[in-house]
């Protein structure tokens, strides 16, 4: 008999993480993965930075600061000399208007958009792959596989500490006479739920057990009232399942990871 938990500890969640990493790398194979921090120096003072991730053949933000457009510039000029060959393309998304359209202004394209809820704003998906970004600003730049500690305390003390925004981790598990057959994780922030893991182990499929867990972690986000879910998935993993739920895609990116597409899907869900 197949059991349903929620687990308020996230102590489960790196199980879930292991069984759909194995699944993927069978349709994947073993993609690169690199962390790559980039600092921008005027006057002995920090002006810019940008930490950059490379995964699944593409590179995306985990956070981001600069004193102006040409600093953004430079540091996008260095990311694109650094990860062309490397990757796919580089990705963005986000709800700050004023970041977008500097984002846009230097070349930067919109993939998507997950519309505005009452306690949320636009969220835009953004990418550029033609890696062609250029910059004629002298600075001083920094780059290293690894954080640069002085430079990455500045920038948390400066420029992210009142950035911590509330959120709320779903988890729910199910077991089969105690042992893991399945989990989902959900991350609400506001009134938004990003899905970041689903996994079935492969003997349990077809019993439904992926539905009955996407019902669960839709109720309860529902009672901690969410409106609008999103989550992505690529073409080996379960677009087909997520439609029939409801879900809809509002954007596409190709070769994420490389021979693949990688979709945005949205639900709302009152």
């Amino acid at each position: 008999m197949i059991t349903y938990t929620y687990d308020e500890t996230l102590e489960q969640r790196p199980l879930i993480v292991k069984h759909l990493q194995a699944y993927n790398i069978v349709h994947t194979g073993i993609r690169p993965l690199e962390d790559r921090y980039f600092y921008v120096i005027e006057d002995n003072k920090l002006v810019g930075a940008i930490y950059a991730n490379l995964g699944w053949d593409w590179v995306t933000f985990s956070k981001m600061y600069y004193k102006n457009i040409e600093i953004l510039r430079l540091l996008l000029s260095k990311i694109c000399f650094y990860f062309k060959g490397k990757a796919s393309g580089i990705t963005y998304d986000g709800d700050d208007i004023s970041r977008l359209k500097e984002l846009y202004q230097i070349g930067f394209v919109q993939n998507g958009i997950i519309q505005k809820t009452p306690k949320s704003k636009e969220c835009h998906i953004c990418t550029h792959t033609t890696f062609d970004i250029f910059s004629d600003l002298d600075l001083e730049t920094i780059e290293s596989s690894n954080k640069d500690g002085l430079l990455d305390s500045k920038l948390n003390e400066k420029f992210f500490k009142d950035e911590k925004e509330l959120k709320i981790d779903l988890i729910f598990i199910a077991k089969e006479n105690d042992i893991f057959v399945g989990g989902v994780h959900g991350v609400i922030k506001k009134d938004k739920m990003y899905i970041s893991l689903l996994v079935v182990l492969d003997k349990y499929k077809g019993q439904r057990i992926g539905s009955k867990l996407m019902d669960y972690i839709e109720r309860k986000a529902i009672s901690k009232g969410v409106v609008s879910i999103h989550l992505g998935t690529c073409d080996f993993q379960a677009k087909p399942f997520y439609e029939k739920r409801g879900y809809k895609i509002i954007s596409t990116l190709h070769n994420y990871p490389k021979g693949f597409n990688e979709y945005t899907l949205v639900k709302i869900i009152k």
